[in-house]
């Protein structure tokens, strides 16, 4: 009897023993995350510091609605080629077009709203197309920015471009629609549900913004870019590629993102039933190995009906609308950026010729 009671003893003590050593463990590793987490943060702080003063704006800062817009207008000419980015996208999407534009006429890029070096909009509203068009017509008339105008849309841009000709088609006279989206590839690449499967995905993409928000406070979010710039194939240069990372790594980016993402369905509904672009003088510039993200794979047939079908549509939207295919993927103005040039080249060269 004794002995047993010596043996369970025994037992507690070790099971005790074993129970502090598992605590002191624990409390060792948690003190080492919050010192990482902690030294992740002061690295962020003082990279994004340093950054402040490497990348100040290239262009001015506009008030509009009470939150100031980024403009970056290079060059000197007529008409004015406005540059919009895809989604996400800061103006410096631009950075390897816009200078040899400007070579040939005044251009201009920008960026919207929590994107680059403008001021993000605190009430989370969604960002449509409407929206953005009236924001940018606001902004080019702060600045004195006034047509004629040749928009270029890349990517969700094209939506952009689209709507502001809508609502101010005495300003614009000349587009180029970047491998554009068209207001029906999602009913194809995901099927009739698209818009319950998208706000679905944007729901999530709201819950996920606290980590998000600790992703760019911790430094996790600017270590895990950098990480992936060294790995990129994209032909850019290490200035252009450290800015991106400062920019990218700014707590408003995402947030913004999800908001223009939040505004995708109206936008779709808009460009439905909204009218062509009359005989504006067109170029749609088409990404010749565009694959679809996030969708199953069917091999060279989305491929086809983006290069073949939705696009072709698109050049049709005006009567003097012309598609031309790059040898690229969907990120043209990275991986094409002569292909850009040399289309919007060709809707001022259009513009300059005598009417036939």
């Amino acid at each position: 009897m004794a002995d047993r009671t010596q043996d369970r003893d025994l037992r507690a003590r070790l099971a005790r023993r074993i129970a502090r050593a598992l605590l002191r463990g624990l409390a060792a590793v948690l003190v080492l995350l919050g010192v990482l987490v902690l030294g992740g943060a002061a690295w962020s702080s003082l990279c994004n510091a340093r950054d402040t003063r490497r990348f100040p704006p290239p262009g001015q800062l506009v008030e509009v609605d009470g939150r100031t817009l980024h403009l970056h207008c290079t060059g000197q000419g007529q008409p004015t080629v406005i540059l919009d980015s895809g989604f996400s996208l800061p103006a410096l999407s631009w950075a390897l077009v816009q200078p040899e534009l400007s070579r040939r006429t005044r251009v201009c890029s920008y960026d919207r709203v929590g994107l680059g070096y403008s001021e993000p909009d605190p009430s989370g509203a969604p960002q449509t197309s409407a929206h953005m068009a009236e924001r940018l017509h606001a902004l080019l008339e702060r600045a004195g920015v006034r047509g004629p105008l040749v928009l270029v849309g890349h990517s969700n841009g094209g939506y952009l471009v689209r709507s502001y000709y809508a609502r101010f088609p005495s300003e614009v006279v000349g587009a180029v629609l970047v491998d554009a989206s068209h207001e029906r590839m999602d009913e194809h690449f995901v099927g009739p549900q698209w818009e319950s499967a998208h706000r679905a995905g944007q729901a999530s993409e709201h819950r996920w913004l606290p980590v998000w928000r600790f992703l760019s406070w911790s430094g996790v979010l600017r270590g895990g870019l950098t990480l992936l710039s060294r790995s990129s194939k994209l032909p850019l240069p290490r200035d252009v590629v450290e800015r991106a990372i400062f920019l990218f790594s700014q707590p408003a980016w995402r947030p913004s993102t999800v908001a223009e993402g939040d505004g995708i369905p109206d936008s779709v509904a808009e460009m439905r039933g909204g009218r062509g672009l009359g005989s504006l003088p067109l170029v749609v510039l088409t990404a010749g190995r565009f694959q679809p993200r996030g969708v199953p794979d069917r091999g060279d047939d989305w491929n086809r009906l983006w290069v073949k079908e939705l696009q072709p549509q698109l050049a049709r939207l005006s009567t003097r609308g012309r598609q031309v295919v790059a040898d690229s993927g969907h990120l043209i103005p990275f991986e094409a950026p002569g292909a850009v040039v040399q289309a919007v080249s060709e809707v001022l060269e259009r513009l300059a010729a005598k009417p036939q």
